[in-house]
């Protein structure tokens, strides 16, 4: 009797449906687990009609010129929702520089989530500075660390990861944002921002990379970590006379609680502070966001593009008394309060 099954499907039949080479199918399947094929006893691999039906949009979404790198762990939903939109990226064929870029990028990217998989901490920092040799300051945020974040996401959502690889992850890149300097030192009249996660969003990885990408445009970042409630970050922006407030909104897309802790955030901050939310699900609070005319970053060139124009606007008017004179940010006092600790 056949291993096959009119519904499953050998990897020779899969890649004339999609068009995809047999030995692109397993690399996509290796380096970025996009599918998970049933296996025969004889190790045959077999698709579902489902995972026929996603190969083929990585495909098309590839071939709009997006890396696979940077779409292979979003749900069939939002790569539809790409090829949709009309956004295309460049197509990089026709510059080999950046094909072989790329490609390093995604070799980087691997060995980093080698190393979150094996509990590596040191060869995971390890990776990350040599990243920050080969790429610049922009590629390496936008190009190598979004695309893994959005790996270990995906993983930890299926179960290859667990609590403890994504919390190794997050203190090592904690530790290696932090070192990271700015692309120049901010002066006194620069703006500050607050960069947290609201209450019951415990995800800080995407909470990070916002905090980065602030500081890297010289704005005086102040980084509070995950889990705060919408008066604890009203206050802070008051305490600090921020001009912004960024959130990441990471898992879930339907916290029963969240739009109604947004308002609250909405009514405390009123006209005077721009509130910014990104992260993987908050598209799905979008008429929230909407609402209390927050905006919602698709990516961090976007955050990006805000940050450029808040800088111009200006600074709110609020009640001088309640600020402090001295201009460290939280993250630093953060680092100096560990130190602390330690000693």
């Amino acid at each position: 009797m056949s291993d096959v099954s009119p519904s499953r499907h050998p990897i020779a039949v899969v890649a004339r449906r999609t068009g995809l080479r047999v030995d692109v199918i397993r690399a996509w399947e290796r380096r970025y687990n996009v599918v998970e094929p049933e296996r025969t006893p004889g190790n045959r691999r077999l698709y579902s009609d489902d995972q026929v039906r996603r190969l083929l949009l990585l495909r098309e979404v590839t071939e709009a010129g997006w890396q696979i790198g940077q779409v292979a762990s979003l749900p069939d939903q939002e790569l539809r929702q790409l090829l949709e939109s009309g956004t295309q990226r460049p197509v990089l064929e026709d510059r080999p520089g950046e094909v072989q870029r790329d490609l390093r990028v995604e070799d980087r990217i691997e060995a980093c989530i080698q190393a979150i998989r094996e509990l590596d901490g040191t060869g995971l920092k390890r990776n990350f500075e040599l990243a920050s040799m080969e790429f610049s300051r922009v590629d390496l945020l936008d190009r190598l660390l979004v695309p893994m974040l959005r790996r270990v996401g995906a993983e930890c959502a299926s179960g290859r990861l667990r609590a403890a690889n994504e919390h190794l992850a997050t203190m090592v890149l904690r530790s290696f944002l932090d070192e990271l300097h700015p692309a120049y030192a901010p002066g006194p009249t620069v703006p500050r921002i607050v960069v947290t996660t609201p209450i019951h969003q415990h995800h800080e990885l995407g909470c990070l990379l916002i905090a980065a990408t602030a500081r890297t445009e010289g704005w005086r970042t102040i980084y509070l970590g995950p889990n705060l409630p919408a008066e604890e970050i009203a206050g802070a922006v008051r305490k600090r006379n921020a001009v912004a407030v960024a959130l990441s909104v990471a898992f879930p897309a339907d916290d029963p609680q969240l739009p109604r802790e947004l308002r609250r955030l909405g009514r405390l901050l009123g006209d005077e502070t721009q509130i910014l939310v990104g992260g993987r699900s908050a598209g799905s609070y979008k008429s929230v966001l909407d609402e209390i005319d927050a905006v919602h970053m698709e990516h961090l060139g976007h955050l990006r593009e805000q940050l450029q124009t808040l800088r111009l606007q200006p600074p709110p008017k609020r009640n001088m008394s309640d600020l402090e004179d001295d201009p460290m940010d939280f993250d630093a006092e953060r680092r100096r309060d560990e130190g602390e600790r330690r000693d």
